[in-house]
C-alpha cells in the first residue's frame, strides 16, 4: 500500500488495517512493540456551478497526517470516524458543501470546505486542518490540504487548486477553477472533474454539475510477535 509505513520499512510481523465508516479500533494484545502508527486522510469538498458571468470555485483538499500513538494498553479502545466527503453543487449557481471531519481518537483532520459559486468568480474551498497529536506528531508529517481554486470572472483569472502533500490541485481550463490538492490524491480538474483521495472537487460553470470530493482513507499499522 504506498504512502505507507509497509511501503517504507515492510517487514514479516508488519499488520496494516484499513477502516471504513465509524466504530472502535482495540489494541490486539500481542504486539511486538508499543510502536503503532495512523496515517489519515479527510475528506475533500465539493466544488461549486457559476451562474453564467463568473465561474464555480473548486473545494479544499483535506488534511493529512502520519502519527505515532502514544503508548496503549493491551484491550484499550480507540474511537474512530471517516468524514464524508462534500457533494459538487448542482447546475446554475450553487455552492458545493464541506467534507466531514475524519477522527482518530484525539487526533483530528480536517475536512476540505466548500467551493462558493459568487465572490471573484467563486472563491475556492478552505484547506483542510490539523490538530497534532503532540509530541508524536510534528512536520513535515502533518499537513493542512490544498486550497480551491477561483473560478473566472471573465477576466481569464481562473486559478488552479493549490497543492496538497503528496499531489497536486487540479488545473483550471476554460473559466471553472480547479478543485485544491488532497494529501493523497489530486483535486478534480476544471469543467466539473472530482478529487481522488482527499482532493477537492473540480468547479463547473452554470451548466453541469460540479466536482465532488474525494474520499477519506484511515490507515492503522502495527508489528506483532
Amino acid at each position: 500500500m504506498a504512502n505507507t509505513l509497509d511501503s517504507v520499512i515492510g517487514g514479516s510481523g508488519l499488520n496494516s488495517e484499513e477502516f471504513t465508516g465509524s466504530g472502535t479500533w482495540t489494541h490486539p494484545g500481542d504486539l511486538a512493540s508499543d510502536i503503532i502508527y495512523v496515517t489519515g486522510y479527510a475528506a475533500g469538498g465539493g466544488g461549486a456551478t457559476g451562474n453564467g458571468a463568473t465561474q464555480g470555485g473548486g473545494g479544499g483538499g483535506g488534511g493529512a497526517a502520519v502519527f505515532r500513538l502514544p503508548f496503549l494498553l493491551s484491550g484499550s479502545s480507540t474511537a474512530y470516524a471517516l468524514g464524508a466527503a462534500g457533494s459538487g453543487g448542482a447546475s446554475s449557481n450553487n455552492n458545493g458543501t464541506d467534507a466531514a471531519d475524519t477522527t482518530f481518537g484525539t487526533l483530528t483532520l480536517g475536512g476540505g470546505g466548500k467551493g462558493f459559486s459568487v465572490g471573484n468568480g467563486g472563491a475556492g474551498g478552505s484547506a483542510g486542518t490539523i490538530t497534532p497529536l503532540n509530541p508524536y506528531t510534528a512536520s513535515p508529517y502533518y499537513k493542512a490540504g490544498g486550497a480551491g481554486g477561483h473560478g473566472d470572472t471573465g477576466a481569464g483569472n481562473d486559478t488552479a487548486g493549490a497543492d496538497g502533500w503528496l499531489t497536486g490541485g487540479g488545473g483550471s481550463n476554460n473559466g471553472e477553477s480547479g478543485g485544491g490538492g488532497g494529501s493523497w490524491g489530486a483535486g478534480g480538474n476544471a469543467n466539473g472533474g472530482a478529487g481522488t483521495t482527499g482532493g477537492g472537487g473540480a468547479g463547473e460553470d452554470n451548466t453541469g454539475t460540479a466536482g465532488a470530493g474525494g474520499a477519506a482513507r484511515l490507515i492503522i499499522e502495527y508489528w506483532t510477535l
